[in-house]
């Protein structure tokens, strides 16, 4: 730790990282003192939306009416930790506020979220549906074109 941001994104991009357990939603800020203070006085809601088979994590902060789109890729996940994901029960997302300069970490939190099972669905629908991890991505590049972060909130998957 810390892991390293993708050279290739924009700062205050988040990333999604799939481990043995669930997730782990990593917030890059390019403003990290900025959200810090955000971070510390407002909680997380996490949601999740999906369209095209491909699954977005929503990370929304009603008090400062902030909300990130995370897009998670299946097929940008190891085959190793993807089977151990697949078949694993766990439903905690890790969110790690972290610097986009320094990549020094400014917060972390534990969120349960109730939609664990429906995510790992959605990733094998994903995976039937898109051959590789750039299909994924071009679909997603669609996906966003048509749908702003706040309608994908506003249109989260609801148990």
């Amino acid at each position: 730790m810390p892991d390293p941001a993708p050279a290739h994104m924009a700062p205050d991009a988040p990333v999604v990282r799939a481990n043995t357990d669930f997730l782990d939603i990593h917030l890059y800020s390019a403003q990290y003192q900025q959200d810090r203070v955000m971070w510390q006085t407002d909680g997380a809601q996490l949601g999740l939306f999906v369209q095209d088979q491909v699954p977005y994590l929503l990370v929304h902060f009603p008090n400062h009416q902030v909300t990130f789109d995370c897009p998670f890729n299946i097929r940008r996940v190891s085959e190793n930790i993807r089977t151990i994901w697949i078949k694993s029960d766990q439903s905690t997302v890790g969110l790690i506020l972290a610097s986009y300069p320094t990549n020094c970490f400014y917060g972390m939190q534990r969120v349960g979220v109730n939609w664990a099972t429906e995510l790992r669905r959605i990733a094998q629908l994903t995976m039937d549906a898109y051959p590789t991890a750039d299909a994924v991505e071009r679909q997603q590049r669609l996906i966003e074109a048509r749908f702003s972060t706040a309608q994908m909130w506003q249109q989260q998957y609801q148990r």
